[in-house]
C-alpha cells in the first residue's frame, strides 16, 4: 500500500514509518481537507485557504505538546502563506506547494520526495537533511536557504535561485540546474555527477571538493569560483566547456579520466 493511501492513524502506517505518530481518527478528516483540490469558486477558494491554514497552525504551529512529525503526504497547499511554519521531519511526499510562501520555514529532515515546489519561495528556509529527490523545483527561490546534506537527486531545478544557499555535501546527482543562479552558493563536498548546469551562473561559488564528473557546463559562468580539489571529467561533457568562464583567482581543476 502506498504511503499516500494509508490512513493517518493506521498502526500499520506507524509501524512502517516509525517517525510518524499514532494520531486519533479526527485527524483523518483534517487530512482529507488538506488534500482536497482548490474550488474554482473565488469565495469558496478563500474559505478553503483559511480552513487549511487553520489546520496547519494546529498541527505545525505549536509543537510543544506533540513534538512529533505527522503524515501530510499529497496535501494541496499551493499559494498559501506558510512563513516560519515548522515542518521538521514531516512527511510531505507528493505535496503540491506551487507558489507557496515558505520563507524561513523549518523543514529539517522533511520528506519532500516527488513534491511540486514550482515557483515556491523558501528564502532563508532550513532544509538541512531534507529529502527533495525527484521533486519539481522550477524557478524556486532558495536564496540563503540551508540545504546541507539535502537529497536533491534528479530534481528539476531549472532557473532556480540559489544565491548564497548552503549546499555543503548535498546530493545533486542528475539534477537539472539549467539557467540556475548559484551565485556565491556553497557547494563544498557536494555531488553533482551527471547534473545539467548549462547556462547556470556559478560566479563566486564555492566548489571545494565538489564532484562535477559527467556534469554539463555548457554556457555556465564560473568567474571567481573556487574549484580546488574538485572533480571535472571533460571526456564525458556534452558540449565540452563551450562558453564556460573560469576567470579570476583561486580556480583549480582536477581533471578525472
Amino acid at each position: 500500500m502506498s504511503v499516500d493511501r494509508v490512513p493517518l492513524f493506521s498502526p500499520r502506517h506507524c509501524a512502517s514509518n516509525p517517525v510518524l505518530p499514532l494520531l486519533p481518527p479526527d485527524h483523518e478528516r483534517d487530512l482529507e481537507i488538506l488534500r482536497a483540490p482548490w474550488d474554482d469558486d473565488v469565495q469558496r477558494h478563500g474559505e478553503q485557504q483559511q480552513q487549511k491554514r487553520s489546520i496547519l497552525l494546529r498541527l505545525c504551529g505549536d509543537r510543544s505538546e506533540m513534538d512529533v512529525p505527522c503524515d501530510l503526504s499529497t496535501v494541496v497547499l499551493s499559494q498559501l502563506d506558510l512563513r516560519h511554519f515548522n515542518f521538521s521531519r514531516y512527511n510531505l511526499y507528493g505535496a503540491d506547494l506551487t507558489e507557496t510562501n515558505l520563507c524561513s520555514a523549518d523543514m529539517r529532515k522533511a520528506h519532500l520526495r516527488n513534491t511540486v515546489l514550482t515557483q515556491a519561495r523558501l528564502r532563508d528556509a532550513d532544509l538541512t537533511g531534507a529529502d527533495l529527490s525527484k521533486s519539481s523545483l522550477w524557478r524556486i527561490d532558495l536564496r540563503r536557504a540551508q540545504l546541507r546534506e539535502a537529497d536533491l537527486w534528479a530534481c528539476d531545478m531549472q532557473s532556480a535561485i540559489l544565491t548564497q544557499a548552503q549546499l555543503r555535501h548535498a546530493n545533486l546527482v542528475e539534477a537539472c540546474l539549467q539557467g540556475a543562479d548559484l551565485t556565491k552558493a556553497d557547494l563544498t563536498g557536494a555531488t553533482l555527477w551527471g547534473a545539467d548546469l548549462s547556462g547556470a551562473d556559478l560566479t563566486g561559488t564555492t566548489l571545494v571538493g565538489t564532484d562535477l564528473s559527467s556534469a554539463v557546463l555548457s554556457g555556465a559562468r564560473l568567474q571567481n569560483a573556487n574549484l580546488s580539489q574538485g572533480k571535472l571529467r571533460l571526456d564525458v561533457f556534452e558540449g565540452g566547456l563551450s562558453g564556460v568562464l573560469l576567470e579570476g583567482d583561486g580556480n583549480y581543476l582536477a581533471l578525472v579520466g
